[in-house]
């Protein structure tokens, strides 16, 4: 860890906490941030792009385990 350094500080007020990370062979990590419910790409020099947002989607009620919830990946334009 001696080459360790903070990459981007992200926005708590915002919802931006990050609760899950994926690195990818090329050094961008991709974490997720449930209260907002979107993946941040943050690459090796600081950049921060949302390439997704998931949308829950309520839908009928069963009898027993009640809502049904549906998880849709959206792009974000």
């Amino acid at each position: 860890m001696a080459r360790s350094r903070i990459a981007v500080h992200f926005d708590l007020a915002e919802g931006q906490m990050p609760e899950n990370i994926a690195l990818s062979p090329r050094g961008t990590a991709y974490v997720t941030f449930a209260a907002t419910r979107q993946v941040a790409s943050v690459t090796p020099t600081g950049a921060v792009r949302i390439p997704a947002t998931a949308y829950v989607l309520n839908a009928a009620y069963t009898t027993t385990k009640g809502p049904n919830l549906i998880l849709a990946t959206l792009p974000r334009h």
